[in-house]
């Protein structure tokens, strides 16, 4: 079976259902979706790329205080204490929600691997790469603050 005979939609599910299963077991918290949001502030963002018969870029963005509490989560912590590992944190964030895809994807019996993360904070970034498709887009809330997760596929 290759990548094309599973839909884009379907895509999107397994994409929000691994997000949720991250969510819940590293944060114990449930993902909020959301239809979308504008604009998520965001100033930080974790990718990963995916290379076989599925190729792209998943990618988390959020703003800075959406992160410090992802962190905190994982750690158990307070924000003000995951400040040095808020990028290592949002960065694993974005690898296990990417694994736990793409471990979906492999029952699905499209075979590919993973990148590490890399992620990118600041106050003036763009993004730009050279994967053409479109993106498969998931909002949500986590503690109130908003997050993008997005799966660009390249066709």
């Amino acid at each position: 079976m290759t990548a094309t005979v599973i839909s884009a939609s379907s895509w999107g599910l397994l994409i929000e259902e691994a997000a949720r299963e991250v969510f819940q077991i590293m944060l114990g918290s449930g993902l909020q979706p959301e239809a979308e949001i504008t604009d998520t502030g965001a100033n930080v963002s974790a990718v990963i790329g995916f290379a076989g018969q599925l190729r792209g870029l998943l990618t988390v963005r959020c703003n800075r205080s959406s992160a410090l509490a992802i962190a905190a989560h994982m750690l158990g912590v307070t924000p003000a204490a995951a400040e040095n590992e808020m990028n290592d944190a949002l960065g694993e964030l974005c690898n296990m929600i990417a694994g736990g895809f793409k471990n979906k994807l492999e029952q699905q019996g499209v075979e590919c691997l993973i990148s590490i993360p890399t992620v990118v904070a600041g106050s003036d970034y763009k993004l730009h790469t050279l994967v053409s498709g479109l993106p498969i887009e998931l909002y949500a809330r986590f503690e109130g603050g908003a997050l993008a997760i997005s799966f660009q596929i390249q066709p």
